[in-house]
């Protein structure tokens, strides 16, 4: 799930702060506090196999929180390469004993 730059995130300054800056919400957006970096570290290490966005809303809370649209947030990692996207959807394959016999693949 994680990539080689997660390493890069935690130990480059400037790569640190272009994430934070791109998802800390702009001053018209009402939150309790300011996120900091081991705030949302905390959070980009939650994203494990089987852990959906919606998990993590409910366990962080980061909108009410912080103000962080978890959308803008998974989007700004995928494109720093520190998570990458997963996709698995379920594909049915019918067997000879199911009886679909119409069903092509």
């Amino acid at each position: 799930m994680f990539e080689p730059e997660l390493r890069l995130l935690r130990e480059n300054v400037s790569v640190r702060d272009e994430v934070l800056d791109n998802i800390v919400p702009d001053e018209s957006v009402k939150c309790e506090v300011r996120p900091t970096f081991r705030d949302v570290y905390e959070i980009i290490c939650a994203f494990t196999h089987g852990t959906t966005v919606k998990d993590l809303c409910l366990r962080y809370r980061p909108r009410e929180k912080f103000g962080i649209d978890m959308c803008k947030f998974t989007t700004v990692l995928q494109l720093k390469g520190i998570i990458r996207r997963v996709h698995m959807y379920p594909v049915y394959v019918p067997t000879e004993s199911s009886g679909a016999q119409g069903v092509r693949e």
